[in-house]
Order: structure tokens, then C-alpha cells, then sequence
């Protein structure tokens, strides 16, 4: 009919990110039961992809993080080697910056525990009341952005600027990356989880007209020239219709962690001298060796985040391992330790088939 083609004209037209998930059409009606078996499912998505859109398993964007990876791993050992003062910049909005200020928060932990100079920085719409308190003007104010990222970017070499944007659609990430592609010494990456051909297309009048969509699309043109990145696989719409700090913000941070424990796990694989262990009094050597012992299912040539001031070698990088293995063992590693996180909350599946999976 019609209206039939009308609706299914106007949801080609809507964001992934901001449709709904069949999958958990009726949670609202769920025992609790079913509501963890549809959340399940729905985060399943995640890594099993959603319709005939790419994952972030496909070829496509783990090559794309893995060439991320190794222009992160070349700032930092520049960084060590030669004094320089390279930067990493997340930026975002809401959920997304308060990821930006974690991983933030996490990478330069690591880097300070072995003596290196921290080099990473966050920005967050609103600035850092935000981090606990709800402000939604600022994510629409690209002029304000900018002016943001000029000012944490003073004294720094080279920059790889995060904008973080699970709809793509906040004109306070798109201003930064409108800036970015216009200067010689910052990368834009851009994270997000639509395509870009959906991207938000609403003029923003602060930023000479431009919409969200038209940045985003000549940022692709500058991926085509090695100026620049785009990091958005699709993740299927959230599981409550909207609520992009779901599945949106789980991935954000999946992401920036397989990007840069890649990473960090070249640079000790290049630069032997930095220790494998943490330094200092946070952590003890017994503490140490319980956290060896709790992550003992990571992938064998990886580096893991043990928790907050603590980041573990599993093993020993055996000779050169290329970045897109190692990036599809740590995204293999995240799924199944979502998987497990399901199956531990469930009353039945318990500990039996979680700890099944644990020891693998």
C-alpha cells in the first residue's frame, strides 16, 4: 500500500542508530528472564552484524583499525624516542566523552606506570560538569568545539583527534572535524555507527551552513588521500530505541581499547626496555599475579587492560604478529567476554558454562 511504502521510504532514511530493534520490540512486556535473552541478542549484533551492513568484524574495518593502530604506535615511539610531543585527543558528547574521559583516564595510567610522559587528552561537550550531569546545548554548538580543541591543542607536534559521534550526528564533534581536516599536523578519526550516507543532515548554522552529513562525506573524500580515518561499523539499532550509551557506547570503548592495546603491544614488540609489568607502589607483585591469573583467556599477543592503573602482557609477543590478527583477537576476546557477562547473570546457565568459557 501507500502508507506501506511511505514508512519503509522513511526508515531507509532514519538512522541505524536511532531505529528500532526488533529483536527487543516487546521488553517493555518481558519477564526478566526474556529481557536479558533479547539484551543478549541485541549485543550479539554487535559482532555478528545487522542486516547486510559491515561489522566490526569485517575485512574492512579491521584493517582500518589496525592502520589506526600503527600511526598510534609511531607517535608514541616517537614520543619516547625523540622527545616529541605527539598527542591523542577523544572527544564527545554525553556517554561518548564520558567514554573519551576513560580511556583517557586508562591509556595515560599505563604510560605513566613506565615512565613515559602521558599523551592523552579528552574533551566533552559542556566541559567537565558534564561528566556527571546531563547538558544538551553545548552538543549542538560547533564554534564552541572548536574553540575547545584549539585550546588543549597549544603546545603539541602531531595530533590524532578522536570525534566520537554514535549517530553521526553532533555538530559539536562535526565542527572539530571540519577544523582538523584543515590543518597539517591533526589526523581526524572519526568513530561512529551509521553509515555515512546517513549521517545527520541539518544545516548548522554556526558552522558557514554545513550539515553533520556533508563534513562527514568530505572527511571520506580525505580517507581516500591517507588524511584521515572513519571508524563505523554497524552495530544494528539499540536495544531501548535511541539509547546510543548501550550498544553505541560499549563498542566506543571496544574500539578505542583494540586501537590502542594493538598498539601499546607493538611499541613493547619495538622498544623492548619498557617493562611489561606496571611500576611504582599501586600495585603489588602479588596483585600483579592475580590479575595474570584472571585474565589468563586473552588472546596470547595482546596487551589488557587489568583495571584502573593496571595493564597486563598476557605473553610475550612471539616475533613480528601483524596488527590485524592481533585486533581480531582482542574483538574475538571482547565478544566472548560479553557473552560470558550474559550467561553469569543468568539463574540457570550459571557458573557452570561460564566458567566453561573462562578456561578456554
Amino acid at each position: 500500500s501507500t502508507t506501506t511504502l511511505y514508512c519503509r521510504g522513511v526508515m531507509d532514511t532514519l538512522r541505524i542508530s536511532e531505529r528500532s530493534n526488533k529483536v527487543t520490540e516487546n521488553i517493555d512486556t518481558a519477564s526478566p528472564e526474556d529481557m536479558l535473552d533479547m539484551l543478549k541478542r541485541s549485543d550479539d549484533q554487535m559482532f555478528e552484524g545487522w542486516e547486510d551492513y559491515p561489522c566490526v568484524l569485517s575485512d574492512c574495518c579491521v584493517k582500518t583499525l589496525a592502520r589506526v593502530a600503527d600511526s598510534a604506535a609511531d607517535m608514541l615511539q616517537d614520543n619516547i624516542k625523540n622527545g616529541s610531543k605527539n598527542a591523542f585527543i577523544f572527544s564527545g558528547c554525553g556517554t561518548s566523552g564520558r567514554i573519551a574521559w576513560l580511556c583517557t583516564r586508562t591509556f595515560n595510567q599505563w604510560l605513566t606506570n613506565r615512565g613515559i610522559p602521558p599523551c592523552f587528552y579528552y574533551l566533552i561537550a559542556g566541559g567537565d560538569t558534564t561528566l556527571i550531569r546531563s547538558e544538551e546545548m553545548p552538543e549542538d554548538n560547533p564554534v564552541q568545539g572548536v574553540k575547545d580543541l584549539q585550546e588543549i591543542n597549544r603546545d603539541n607536534k602531531y595530533v590524532m583527534y578522536f570525534g566520537i559521534t554514535c549517530g553521526l550526528s553532533a555538530p559539536y564533534v562535526a565542527g572539530q572535524v571540519d577544523y582538523a581536516m584543515k590543518q597539517e599536523m591533526i589526523t581526524p578519526v572519526v568513530i561512529g555507527f551509521n553509515p555515512v550516507s546517513l549521517a545527520r543532515n541539518v544545516p548548522i548554522e554556526t558552522c558557514e551552513g554545513k550539515t553533520c552529513r556533508e563534513i562527514f562525506l568530505c572527511l571520506e573524500d580525505e580517507v581516500k588521500n591517507n588524511r584521515g580515518f572513519i571508524i563505523n561499523p554497524i552495530v544494528g539499532p539499540e536495544s531501548i530505541t535511541g539509547s546510543t550509551r548501550m550498544k553505541g557506547g560499549s563498542m566506543t570503548k571496544i574500539l578505542l581499547e583494540t586501537i590502542f592495546l594493538t598498539a601499546l603491544n607493538q611499541l613493547i614488540t619495538r622498544i623492548p626496555s619498557i617493562s611489561a609489568c606496571p611500576v611504582g607502589d599501586r600495585s603489588t607483585d602479588g596483585e600483579i599475579e592475580n590479575e595474570k591469573k584472571r585474565l589468563k583467556t586473552l588472546p596470547n599477543s595482546v596487551v589488557t587492560n587489568g583495571g584502573p592503573g593496571v595493564v597486563q602482557e598476557a605473553t610475550t609477543c612471539q616475533g613480528a604478529v601483524r596488527n590485524e590478527a592481533t585486533v581480531r583477537d582482542l574483538l574475538d576476546f571482547y565478544h566472548r567476554a560479553t557473552e560470558a557477562a550474559y550467561w553469569y547473570n543468568c539463574d540457570t546457565l550459571h557458573n557452570t558454562e561460564f566458567n566453561n568459557l573462562i578456561s578456554h
